[in-house]
């Protein structure tokens, strides 16, 4: 056992089997501080490139494309990633419209990634099938924590798409349905206090007015003119006094 023990801690000197290994090991445990494989200063620079084949660790993949908490909807995808090779952490998006073979939203942190002749825009890695291929790989521990994670957010995800609150109840996501404005107006010549016009009908100085205007438009002569004003005025008088007076025996 305790020979066993001593060769699966043994260095590794096979390339091949070396390759093997590096996929299922955290970068960030095994890389020593300041070994990176990413140029200094790369994420910082306005534009740039990565020429040399660099391995690349996934730490987070988001889809752009859909809200934080609706990640697993269905549709088009724009991933931003993000990237470590063990002691720097930088930015890249899938630039390519085909994506990138075997890379996808739900593809677990610890994931490895081979990049070479990377644009490189405002610190932001642009990754296209010609410069980059997916290794894989599984890291036990972020395997673990990020299956959790993916459930829990899978349950939330459900409960948003059948409108339910955490709290179990039904949430109102939905805006009341569109009414059209009915302005209520009141008639005109009616009092505050209810009471009727004192000609008995409050639209009559109204109807005068539009029955002159009806008769002027018909060709009425140009004498009957005045004394249809002088009718229309006497009644406006009349009523205007009428409602003076009501006025001031209420006061």
């Amino acid at each position: 056992e305790e020979r066993a023990a001593a060769e699966s801690h043994a260095p590794v000197t096979d390339r091949a089997a070396l390759e093997l290994w590096l996929l299922d090991q955290d970068l960030r445990k095994v890389v020593p501080s300041g070994g990176g494989a990413l140029p200094v200063g790369l994420t910082s620079a306005a534009s740039s490139s990565l020429s040399a084949p660099t391995l690349l660790q996934l730490v987070q993949a988001v889809n752009t494309n859909q809200p934080a908490a609706r990640q697993s909807i269905a549709g088009p995808q724009l991933l931003y990633l993000t990237l470590t090779d063990g002691t720097t952490k930088c930015n890249a998006l899938v630039s390519d419209p085909n994506g990138i073979a075997g890379l996808k939203l739900k593809s677990p942190p610890g994931s490895k990634l081979l990049v070479w002749n990377a644009q490189v825009w405002r610190g932001c890695l642009m990754l296209e099938q010609a410069g980059c291929k997916f290794l894989g790989g599984s890291v036990p521990t972020l395997l673990a924590s990020f299956s959790d994670r993916e459930k829990r957010t899978e349950e939330r995800e459900i409960a948003l798409a059948a409108g339910i609150s955490q709290t179990g109840h039904r949430k109102a996501d939905k805006p009341p349905p569109f009414e059209t404005f009915k302005p209520q107006c009141k008639p005109t010549g009616t009092h505050q206090s209810g009471a009727s016009s004192p000609s008995g009908n409050a639209s009559e100085p109204t109807e005068k007015i539009l029955e002159t205007w009806k008769q002027l438009n018909q060709g009425e002569e140009s004498q009957k003119l005045g004394a249809l004003l002088r009718n229309l005025t006497l009644s406006l008088s009349g009523a205007l006094e009428c409602t003076l007076e009501d006025s001031d025996g209420q006061a």
